[in-house]
């Protein structure tokens, strides 16, 4: 499969240790049990907050706090619509997702890619992010 066929574009991280499950859970507290590549779903009686039915995927967790990104809040959005300067991405399709409320100018890609390469980070296997243009542009 090539990796750009299982692109997704987030805009925007979330930082801290204030996503919903991860005060339940014990992430910030040291706990072993979350780290980079950990799935937390939003439990279903918080209600009220920018966190309320979202699904996030940690990408980093450490003594200094997580990193992660909302999967599942679509914008709307296409890559075209976004980035209509790059040939390759007026035909991708790829829809564009609101990753949380910091740095949401930023644009983040989470991919299906198995090769190291610079401007790609692993999170798990087969399952890698990147932050650089210059990726996204080789991808398309």
């Amino acid at each position: 499969m090539h990796p750009i066929a299982a692109l997704l574009i987030i805009a925007g991280l979330l930082m801290g240790s204030s996503s919903p499950a991860a005060a339940r859970d014990g992430a910030g507290n040291g706990s072993s049990d979350i780290d980079a590549g950990v799935v937390l779903v939003a439990d279903r009686n918080l209600t009220g907050s920018y966190f309320t039915n979202t699904v996030v995927l940690l990408l980093q967790h450490d003594d200094h706090g997580s990193i992660g990104v909302i999967l599942n809040r679509r914008t709307g959005f296409l890559l075209e619509q976004l980035l209509p300067e790059l040939p390759h991405a007026r035909k991708s399709g790829h829809a564009i997702y609101l990753g949380g409320p910091v740095s949401p100018d930023t644009l983040l890609m989470l991919m299906r890619h198995e090769k190291t390469a610079s401007g790609i980070a692993p999170l798990m296997d087969g399952v890698s992010f990147s932050l650089e243009r210059e990726v996204l542009e080789a991808l398309l």
